[in-house]
């Protein structure tokens, strides 16, 4: 049986997608101030390369966005987009309180809060029900092992490592 040039391309087409599929994790940040990004870049430098790369046979995109603005009436949200695979998950934070704490408690409060977010993105029903081969607590707890190699996610406070304001 001669098979057509059509068929072939189709066939490396379905090769490529199952074979070369990736995750693709972000982090992300809409601030009114400099504190808020920076820390968010620095978590994303720790985390966002090491969860691509070890969760790259998982096709499915997650993005997570900080926002920290003042008198910002924007709502957090989790949304799950089947069509994309994309589970978008946006979290604003007080502006106004966030300033007023010394950097040290503003890591601890910014990984905190953008733990419990992405916990509670990771339980979607339409995310877990189309993403079955990915192992929902195992990328938490990567994520939690990387932030904590680098001060991140921890328990509680060590006033010993950061006095600046």
């Amino acid at each position: 049986m001669k098979r057509g040039k059509a068929f072939y391309l189709l066939e490396i087409n379905v090769i490529i997608k199952y074979k070369y599929t990736d995750m693709n994790f972000l982090i992300g940040s809409v601030t009114a101030g400099t504190k808020v990004g920076e820390l968010v870049s620095e978590l994303r430098g720790i985390i966002e390369d090491r969860i691509n790369d070890k969760f790259r046979q998982n096709d499915v995109s997650i993005g997570i966005i900080v926002e920290s603005a003042p008198q910002n009436g924007s709502q957090s949200y989790i949304r799950y987009t089947k069509s994309d695979n994309f589970l978008m998950i946006r979290y604003h934070m007080n502006f106004e309180e966030f300033l007023r704490k010394y950097k040290i408690e503003q890591r601890y409060e910014l990984g905190k809060t953008f733990l419990e977010w992405l916990k509670t993105g990771l339980q979607n029903k339409a995310f877990i029900k189309n993403n079955p081969d990915l192992d929902r607590e195992l990328l938490l707890n990567y994520v939690t092992e990387l932030g904590q190699k680098k001060g991140w996610f921890v328990d509680e406070i060590d006033w010993s490592l950061d006095l600046d304001r």
